[in-house]
């Protein structure tokens, strides 16, 4: 019994530790996302592909673009973006807890 309450202790500062390490990421953090509700990004992860892409096969790149607003994209094609990233999203709703269960073995393996 006593060997379980250890590991439950553990857990339980473990996941202390991660909890207040990812609060001090937040407020350390160097930018804010919030102005993305109001403002669009100067360059996307794709705009800049796209151009490094077009420079690498000496071609000039073009922006060809136009901002329109989320409520204006359909919820769909606004779902497949989240697909696409992460197929399993859905499932987890942002937390992997395979991961925590992982985690949890290596520590009963301690």
């Amino acid at each position: 019994m006593s060997q379980v309450t250890g590991k439950l202790k553990l857990w339980l500062l473990l996941s202390t530790l991660c909890l207040l390490a990812l609060g001090l990421l937040w407020l350390s953090w160097p930018f804010s996302l919030k102005y993305l509700r109001t403002q669009n990004p100067v360059e996307t992860s794709m705009m800049k592909f796209r151009r490094q892409q077009a420079r690498a096969l000496h071609r000039t790149y073009r922006l060809r673009q136009q901002w329109v607003p989320l409520e204006r994209i359909s919820q769909l094609l606004q779902k497949a973006v989240i697909a696409a990233e992460d197929d399993t999203f859905y499932q987890h709703a942002g937390w992997i807890l395979t991961i925590f269960g992982q985690v949890l073995r290596m520590i009963g393996n301690i």
